[in-house]
């Protein structure tokens, strides 16, 4: 499958879902994604939440959802 293949199917089937969810609670259409791999596997989705802070933005919901993620498996954050 190539990778723009995949991106599709990612928004379709992961970061819309969410995005129409939050959208109809009022936030904004903005969603995002943490992918790994070769396979572009998903590792977190996000998206706006506006109504919860102003700055959740999708992108920022996703990196906030994968670090909460790694805290809980016990992974320590590189340190740069």
């Amino acid at each position: 499958m190539e990778e723009a293949e995949r991106l599709l199917i990612v928004i379709r089937q992961d970061i819309y879902p969410l995005t129409e969810r939050l959208v109809a609670e009022g936030n904004n259409l903005f969603g995002a994604a943490v992918l790994a791999g070769p396979s572009l596997d998903v590792v977190v989705t996000g998206s706006n939440r506006r109504e919860e802070d102003p700055t959740l933005h999708g992108e920022i919901d996703s990196i906030k959802a994968l670090y909460k993620g790694l805290k809980v498996k016990g992974v320590n954050r590189r340190e740069g």
